[in-house]
Formats: C-alpha cells, sequence, structure tokens
C-alpha cells in the first residue's frame, strides 16, 4: 500500500492537509503531555496487559469494575473503555452503569465487543448498549463487526470462529454499514486495519503477524484509542486511526527486536517500544491510505 498524505482538511476535520505520520505524532506528542484517566472495565484475561499498556503511552488506567463504584469512578475519567472478553452479569451492570454516566457527562466511550460473534448473549448485550448509549467508537475484529452489522456468525455457527477469534479479515464496507448503522466510528482489526465513521475510511497496513500470537493485542489497541479520544478536538475516528497507527508501528518494531517465533519477548518488547515513538522519525513508516466511502456502497449482509 503506497504511503499517502492525510487530506484532515477534506476529509471534514478543518486541519490542514499534511503526512498522516506527522499529524498522528502531534497527538502522540499530545497524548504524553495531557496524560487522561482513562476507566476501563474490562477482560480480566488482559486487564493487567492493558493497564500496562496505557501507563506506557503516558495515559492513567483506573481498573474499577464494581456496580457500587463506577459511576462515581467514570465521572474524574477523560474516557471510558468497555471490554466484553470475561462477561458477567455483575459487569455487564457495572458496564451500563458507568455509560449512561459518562454519556450524562460527555465522556466518550469505546466498546470492545470481543467474543460477540461466538456468543448471542454477549451479541445481545453489545447491541443493546449500541441501540440505547452513544457509544463512540466500536474496535472489533471482522467476525464481530459482521454480526453487529448483520447479525450474522453469531452462537458460533461460523466455522471461522475459533474462540473469541476469526479465521478471516473483512470488507471495508462491513466497518461503514456498523458506524452508519450506530452512528459511531468503527476500527476492525486485521492484516490491514480499517476504520470508517460512515464516511471517511482509512486503512493501516502496520503491525506484525506475531501481533495474533499473543494475548490482548486487540485489548491493547481498544484502550490506545480510549486513551486518543480522551485529547480534546480530537474525534473518534481520528482516535481510532491513531490507536491503530501505534499499535502497528509498535508491533512493526517489536518484531524487528525479536527472533521469529520468540514471541515471549515480542510481548515484552510491544511494551518497551512505545518510548520510541516519542522519535518523530519512527512515524515516517506508517502505510496508511484514506479515503471516501463511495455512495450506496454496502456490503448487503455476508452472503
Amino acid at each position: 500500500m503506497q504511503r499517502l498524505e492525510f487530506p484532515w482538511d477534506a476529509a471534514g476535520g478543518g486541519r490542514s492537509s499534511g503526512a498522516a505520520g506527522d499529524f498522528l505524532f502531534g497527538l502522540w506528542s499530545r497524548l504524553q503531555k495531557r496524560r487522561p484517566v482513562v476507566h476501563c472495565i474490562h477482560n480480566q484475561v488482559t486487564a493487567g496487559l492493558c493497564a500496562d499498556f496505557l501507563l506506557a503511552a503516558g495515559a492513567h488506567p483506573i481498573m474499577a469494575q464494581a456496580p457500587e463504584e463506577v459511576e462515581e469512578i467514570v465521572r474524574s475519567c477523560q474516557s471510558l473503555c468497555l471490554n466484553l472478553g470475561t462477561p458477567s452479569r455483575e459487569r455487564m451492570e457495572a458496564m451500563e452503569l458507568a455509560a449512561r454516566v459518562a454519556a450524562d457527562k460527555g465522556i466518550p466511550v469505546v466498546l470492545d465487543p470481543v467474543g460477540v460473534s461466538a456468543s448471542a448473549w454477549r451479541l445481545d448485550f453489545a447491541l443493546h448498549l449500541l441501540e440505547s448509549l452513544p457509544i463512540g467508537l466500536v474496535r472489533a475484529n471482522g467476525g464481530e463487526v459482521a454480526a453487529l452489522a448483520y447479525g450474522q456468525g453469531a452462537a458460533g455457527s461460523d466455522p471461522g470462529i475459533r474462540g473469541v477469534e476469526y479465521a478471516r479479515g473483512g470488507d471495508k464496507a462491513w466497518a461503514g454499514d456498523l458506524a452508519r448503522r450506530f452512528g459511531c466510528a468503527v476500527l476492525m482489526s486485521g492484516a490491514v486495519d480499517v476504520v470508517s465513521d460512515g464516511h471517511r475510511w482509512a486503512e493501516i497496513a502496520n503491525g506484525s503477524p506475531a501481533l495474533e500470537r499473543i494475548s490482548g493485542a486487540g485489548c491493547r489497541q481498544g484502550v490506545l484509542c480510549g486513551a486518543f479520544l480522551a485529547l480534546e478536538d480530537v474525534d473518534a475516528w481520528e482516535a481510532a486511526v491513531a490507536g491503530a497507527a501505534v499499535l502497528g508501528l509498535a508491533g512493526d518494531r517489536a518484531a524487528s527486536l525479536s527472533r521469529e517465533g520468540d514471541y515471549g519477548t515480542f510481548a515484552q518488547s510491544l511494551v518497551d517500544v512505545l518510548a520510541a515513538l516519542g522519535d518523530k522519525n519512527i512515524w515516517s513508516n506508517l502505510t496508511c491510505g484514506i479515503g471516501w466511502h463511495t455512495e450506496g456502497e454496502g456490503a448487503d449482509g455476508l452472503g
């Protein structure tokens, strides 16, 4: 994929055109200075990994999950991240309580609907949140996007599903359809990450295949989006592009420092290399494209 400049003015952001890397490096620099507080009601498997990743990225995570306190805690945060990786009735109650306060206070919300393509219970809850609350950004893989957009692939009916993972990517029209359905931005992860708000799309082609061999890569991408979305004057589409870019660049660099198949070293390096993103030259390695969804474009289900 050819490196392109992001025409932010034409894309609706009202900003001067410039290299995507320059713009996103500016957001990264702002994140280091702002150090936003991100409230995560999260996956038990990856909560610690995501907290460490947020700290390394310059944000302050709060991982409170008790229904008795989440309404109070979210009021002091700049964004809220909800992750369905290990759902329970209590955790779902906490998510909805926190999200309602966030909606009332204008605090942006990221939803990571882990496993909705494999579980009707998770799918129903995720759709309930999307239908009843102003979720700003959905970060999901192709199977999860398809389940939310078209109701296909739930309850393990798709042979491409392995646990909560999905065996294939997805067409960018899927992300656009989901974004238009719920009025949110969508980050659909894959070999090439796709970001859409129903009008604009972006594709980010950075990242290592080793990301698929460690736990929590997608979860970390989601909380990165939450950190960027906590910044002032950053919309959900921009936050999603930034989150995908950071994980992709970090994955590239971590892979260069690890031997092939040494996934433990790669996983640790993924945190360590975030410090290198303070070097503006690293951002020149960003590989991305940007465009507009065409009128009438849509996947019309999965066929």
